[in-house]
């Protein structure tokens, strides 16, 4: 007779009170949950023409939380209607009880008599009155002092996601302020040893860097960590102009050689056209102000038009000296 083996695998029973083993993804798809992820940061950034501002312009129309919230110290405030009264930053012991005969007697002073200045007044007083007079009333001492409330901080959430709300003040004819931030590239600087390009998003707070190195970046600009978004090589093309078209949806990448590049931010996906005959490089162009056209700059004074669309030469200017510079009117019309 054969034996039975009694070496069965037992299914494992979970205990009351413990939670079953789940078996989790394989490294294998990591590489899928990445794209993902990318192509929805893709969408939150370049969704539509004017979402991203939607989104920040809905952020500071929405009313704050009514509950009170024991950290934030919501409700804690008080509110106009109480009574301010000024109370001292600090207080002496000891200088309330000098008087002014006293102080000017230990340091053999005289002043004029009368008013603040009476013997039978208190020092402190005088030293108060002295100091108003000559620097005033200091701005933290102030009981107009606006408070700091929930939607400052609002406001400065939106600032350090790029948006600038819109204000009637004018600069300053004189002086203007400035401050240095972090490098724009400071989290890879892969785009080669000279930067050739920087063009900032028209609608959101992304910044297009483009180098030596043939290598374009999009970063998100915040002055803090400007945190890389996406990033695309180029074999053997060295880009020495980039410029955004449509919204912000596409760039155009020119450089020394006979052809450009179209980079689609949506469909992230790079597309080369060859240059019309007699224009052998790129590495000088504008955008007109409505996207319809692209102006580059030639070798021997030209100034050849593209359409922005199909690529193709639509109009030829000439002048005798090199071309340098190239801009639109506010308009972009050509006559």
């Amino acid at each position: 007779m054969s034996k039975v083996s009694n070496n069965r695998k037992r299914k494992h029973q979970s205990k009351e009170g413990e939670e079953p083993e789940v078996n989790r993804p394989k490294a294998k798809f990591r590489s899928r949950d990445e794209q993902a992820e990318e192509e929805q940061l893709s969408q939150i950034l370049f969704g539509g023409a004017t979402s991203f501002l939607q989104c920040l312009e809905e952020a500071e129309q929405e009313p704050g939380p009514s509950r009170s919230n024991a950290d934030s110290g919501v409700g804690e405030t008080d509110t106009d209607d109480e009574e301010k009264e000024r109370k001292p930053a600090w207080t002496d012991e000891d200088d309330d009880g000098i008087d002014v005969g006293q102080a000017l007697d230990s340091q053999r002073r005289k002043l004029p008599s009368g008013g603040i200045n009476d013997r039978s007044n208190k020092y402190s007083n005088l030293l108060k009155h002295k100091f108003q007079s000559a620097v005033g009333t200091p701005k933290w001492a102030s009981l107009n002092k606006r408070k700091r409330t929930e939607s400052d901080s609002d406001e400065e959430i939106l600032r350090s996601c790029g948006f600038i709300k819109t204000t009637k003040a004018q600069l300053p004819t004189s002086i203007l302020e400035f401050k240095k931030v972090k490098d724009l590239n400071c989290e890879t600087y892969s785009e080669g040893p000279y930067i050739n390009s920087i063009e900032f998003h028209p609608t959101s707070s992304v910044a297009l860097v483009a180098g030596n190195g043939g290598i374009a970046t999009l970063y998100a600009v915040d002055g803090k960590r400007n945190n890389k978004l996406h990033s695309v090589k180029f074999q053997n093309y060295p880009i020495v102009c980039a410029k955004f078209l449509q919204n912000g949806n596409e760039a155009i990448l020119g450089s020394r050689q006979s052809h450009i590049f179209s980079y689609d931010l949506l469909a992230t996906k790079p597309t080369r056209y060859t240059l019309p005959q007699g224009l052998t490089q790129c590495k000088n162009f504008v955008v007109s102000p409505d996207s319809q056209f692209i102006a580059i700059a030639g070798k021997w004074g030209e100034v050849h038009l593209l359409s922005a669309t199909s690529k193709e030469k639509v109009a030829l200017l000439k002048q005798e000296t090199e071309v340098t510079a190239l801009t639109y009117n506010p308009s972009g019309k050509i006559n």
